[in-house]
């Protein structure tokens, strides 16, 4: 079967990472297929009259754009054929996303993308990762546009900044220490409107961390607010509720501290 490199989608190993194995051949993944809109052009159209606050173009709903601009069906099902041919599972199909998710094995998914998956180590940790591109058949080269998860790599860091000493300037901390607010002291400071946040969402989205139920507990106890529901979405189909995240790390005070606000 005629192989073609995904345009993209080539990947070199992280700054100082060293393949250390094979991944394990029998891991089961899954994977998202990102999927070409239909009438892109017309898509890209709409993008930059709402950019530039063109009034004549109203909200769609989810059912009108995933039937204007979502995939196409005949794509949907040339993925379909191709996990069939390779042995894999179709686990969803979303036409507004223009995502099929796919699940196999490592093995399994080496073949159908022309891949070899390792295992990396490097001084940050480890990662499943691959070198080179990503392989379609000819029936998908212009049909599929990604193909997400199978490297886990981390894919955020953090840009933290310092300001630079001058000379012989040393910085100490003042005597009395540094001040801290709570969400609802600076909800107060800053005049936010009185309200509980009922009937509202927000999404939140982190690329690392995690979260346990027992220190959202204890962050709106402190508070003495209502603890609002928190749902973990899939991000590739990964669960972010891990317990991996200490109470103090920045990801999970972000997050606490948005949710505290909202629902304070």
């Amino acid at each position: 079967m005629p192989r073609n490199p995904l345009a993209g989608s080539e990947r070199t190993p992280l700054p100082g990472a060293r393949a250390v194995g094979k991944a394990n051949p029998a891991e089961r993944l899954e994977v998202t297929v990102v999927l070409r809109h239909r009438q892109h052009e017309a898509l890209q159209e709409r993008v930059r009259k709402i950019a530039i606050r063109d009034k004549s173009q109203r909200h769609l709903t989810h059912e009108e754009y995933a039937q204007q601009f979502g995939a196409e069906p005949a794509d949907i099902q040339a993925v379909e054929k191709f996990a069939n041919q390779h042995g894999l599972t179709v686990v969803e199909e979303d036409q507004g996303r223009r995502a099929v998710v796919l699940s196999g094995t490592v093995a399994q998914l080496n073949d159908a993308f022309g891949v070899d998956l390792q295992e990396f180590e490097y001084p940050g940790g480890s990662y499943r990762g691959r070198t080179g591109a990503i392989h379609l058949p000819d029936d998908l080269q212009e049909a599929v546009t990604a193909v997400l998860g199978l490297d886990n790599r981390p894919q955020a860091r953090p840009h933290f900044r310092t300001r630079p000493t001058h000379g012989n300037v040393q910085w100490h901390a003042a005597a009395a220490g540094s001040a801290t607010f709570t969400p609802t002291q600076l909800a107060a400071l800053y005049g936010f409107p009185a309200g509980s946040g009922q009937g509202e969402c927000i999404a939140i989205i982190e690329l690392g961390g995690g979260y346990r139920p027992t220190d959202l507990q204890r962050y709106f106890s402190g508070l003495q607010v209502a603890q609002p529901r928190v749902l973990a979405a899939g991000d590739d189909r990964r669960l972010t509720a891990r317990p991996s995240c200490a109470f103090r790390s920045p990801p999970c005070l972000r997050r606490m501290w948005r949710t505290g606000l909202l629902a304070g």
